[in-house]
């Protein structure tokens, strides 16, 4: 674009039209290989990022006027509405499992996949591939573990817990190790201890290494 990575500390409506360029420009063509156009929250996610990089390094906010608030309004127009999506309830996760058959190594990786995902709160990215990649906090094989009701490390089918521990997530970008664990629940169907064993069951198939992706499929 040929302007200045800075914005300016003094000249205001020099910096409204500078981000106003930069959000057009997001709107358009986004920051992406895909070059597919951003939408209003990711636009003003990254406004506000650039602002509060200005003020970690360069120790000033670079302030703007009327008319950019009025250019973010005309964006948020133009942005097709966020599609909600419907919570994942016990009712649903019967009907999925209508569908399976668990005699098949990777319906086992999905059945056990799906539930430790709804029972750990897991987002997408910190146990699924995305696309063909994983993100470097992805659930391991090696961070399932299984134990008894003396909290000691057992075999898989004598545990009454199971625990999961990853490194890092979206939320968590220094890498600190999280613990989460879940007791065996008393429905046959769905439990989160019965989950990770059909985890570990197809990985055992698969031959997936302690270090891989929990979820990966190497065969």
């Amino acid at each position: 674009m040929g302007l200045s990575p800075w914005l300016s500390k003094a000249s205001i409506d020099k910096n409204a039209e500078q981000l106003g360029v930069f959000a057009v420009y997001l709107g358009q063509y986004g920051a992406n290989r895909s070059q597919q156009g951003n939408t209003y929250s990711t636009i003003c996610s990254k406004l506000c990022a650039v602002r509060w990089f200005h003020r970690n390094t360069a120790g000033y906010d670079p302030g703007v006027n009327a008319s950019h608030a009025i250019l973010l309004r005309g964006t948020r127009r133009f942005t097709n509405p966020v599609v909600k999506q419907q919570p994942l309830t016990a009712r649903l996760i019967r009907l999925i499992f209508e569908e399976l058959d668990l005699t098949q190594t990777r319906h086992q990786l999905l059945w056990g996949g799906l539930l430790l995902g709804y029972f750990f709160l897991l987002r997408r990215s910190e146990y699924l591939f995305i696309g063909r990649q994983f993100h470097n906090y992805t659930l391991r094989l090696e961070a399932i573990k299984f134990y008894d009701n003396h909290e000691r490390l057992v075999a898989p089918k004598r545990a009454m817990a199971v625990g999961i521990s990853l490194n890092g997530a979206k939320n968590n970008q220094f890498g600190r190790e999280e613990m989460r664990y879940h007791s065996k629940s008393n429905d046959s169907l769905i439990c989160p201890v019965r989950a990770a064993r059909w985890v570990h069951k197809a990985a055992a198939v698969l031959s997936t290494s302690a270090n891989d992706p929990a979820l990966s499929v190497t065969q």
